[in-house]
């Protein structure tokens, strides 16, 4: 397939910008393919993208998309507005909540959340919607999560290859939330549903190593590529100020706990032993988690992360469960930082991690290990360097990606093999 053909994205990811680590594993997929001469449409066939909002103001990252249609919404210029007043009317409860809840006793929401939208099952509108406006644009069919693959059925082009990426494996997060006795705060998905919906794909996109192999090994008849998260290194490490430590997450369940169990397990004795030590916490976890605590600022959202990124001495992830690839490990790694995590963070990449972070599972030696950082400027800029090389030579998109576009090129040749569904 040459270049300068469609491909359609099928998502229902609520996409605005490089807003959290899926959007932002996204965006720059797309982006590299953009640069090899792909036209890239985004299609949603679900309202339920909107979530409890009624409309998405578009960064000016989403620039990178051809078009850009989400069912039963109209497009003004960079905004886009659902039609049904129902998604309207959660809003306003959503607004309710956010003014309330700090009178509320427990502190629970009055309204229910919108459902997980990229888990929800196509209806007949939403597969009405694939088969009218997705021919015309899917030379190469791409979609967002395990969940959509069901779609393919609905695009009516059996000629056009079909791509899947993964994200995670959801099927390994169940028990490891059941070990700490919580409950994932997105999707279920058992492990034989989970490849019945890989299967359906001509290549599986997965996010790390791990999670490839467990793919291969139980569908081996089907095309997997490793794809990581691709990134821009800084142009040298930035060792920062010792007395700044970095939190950087969303608000699913695994930051939602990682930074619960470092604030109340690790941060009294690092504020101990360094009176001095301050926590920014940046991104929408703080909407799930805002404990209040000496030293810590909840900043909410933040539309540009250069700045924290510089500044920080310690870049810290704590968490203790979830799968695919730690985004913001990635990131703070291409920004030649110092870094203190947990081994589930490490997750997948670990042989290529272990020599240029530090990691800790108990609380005390997680401490210990963001103490002796913070008192040692030349520990944090040979470990700040060791990051940036680790960054430059496995994540660059050319490095991540190109495994995607050797398969678009191979299954456009005539008498391509592999592409016939088990």
């Amino acid at each position: 397939m040459q270049p300068g053909r469609s491909i359609c994205l099928i998502s229902r990811q609520r996409v605005v910008g490089r807003t959290n680590g899926s959007s932002v594993y996204l965006l720059s997929i797309v982006a590299f393919l953009k640069a090899k001469g792909y036209r890239v449409h985004y299609l949603s066939p679900s309202p339920a993208t909107f979530g409890r909002w009624p409309a998405i103001w578009l960064q000016p990252e989403m620039g990178v998309f051809d078009s850009i249609r989400i069912r039963g919404s109209v497009r003004l210029g960079r905004l886009l507005v659902a039609l049904d007043p129902t998604v309207a009317w959660r809003a306003a409860i959503a607004l309710l909540d956010r003014g309330l809840r700090h009178l509320r006793p427990d502190g629970r929401p009055i309204g229910r959340p919108a459902p997980y939208a990229i888990a929800v099952p196509l209806s007949s509108r939403d597969k009405a919607f694939i088969a009218r406006y997705a021919p015309p644009l899917a030379d190469v069919v791409l979609l967002d999560y395990a969940f959509l693959t069901e779609a393919i059925a609905h695009v009516g082009r059996p000629d056009a290859p079909s791509i899947v990426i993964m994200h995670d494996l959801f099927s390994a997060r169940a028990h490891q939330f059941q070990a700490l006795g919580q409950v994932d705060s997105v999707a279920i998905l058992d492990h034989a549903q989970e490849m019945r919906l890989l299967n359906m794909a001509d290549l599986v996109v997965a996010i790390q190593d791990d999670e490839a192999s467990v793919v291969r090994a139980h569908l081996p008849g089907r095309f997997v590529a490793v794809a990581p998260m691709a990134v821009e290194p800084a142009t040298e490490p930035h060792p920062g100020d010792g007395d700044l430590v970095l939190f950087v997450g969303s608000k699913t369940a695994p930051n939602v706990d990682g930074l619960a169990w470092f604030i109340e397990r690790v941060w009294p004795e690092i504020r101990g032993a360094r009176p001095s030590a301050r926590l920014l916490v940046a991104g929408s976890v703080a909407q799930s988690y805002a404990v209040a605590s000496p030293g810590v600022t909840y900043l909410g959202q933040v539309s540009r992360l250069d700045d924290l990124y510089r500044r920080a001495g310690i870049v810290i992830s704590p968490l203790r469960l979830g799968s695919g690839l730690k985004v913001k490990l990635i990131e703070a790694l291409s920004w030649g930082k110092a870094i203190v995590a947990t081994t589930p963070t490490a997750q997948g990449v670990v042989e290529l991690v272990k020599d240029c972070i530090a990691l800790a599972d108990d609380p005390g030696i997680f401490a210990q290990a963001v103490l002796g950082l913070m008192a040692d400027e030349a520990r944090r800029r040979d470990m700040a360097g060791k990051a940036l090389a680790v960054a430059a030579a496995h994540f660059s998109a050319e490095a991540c990606y190109r495994p995607i576009t050797d398969f678009i090129a191979v299954s456009d040749r005539p008498g391509a093999s592999g592409l016939v569904r088990n």
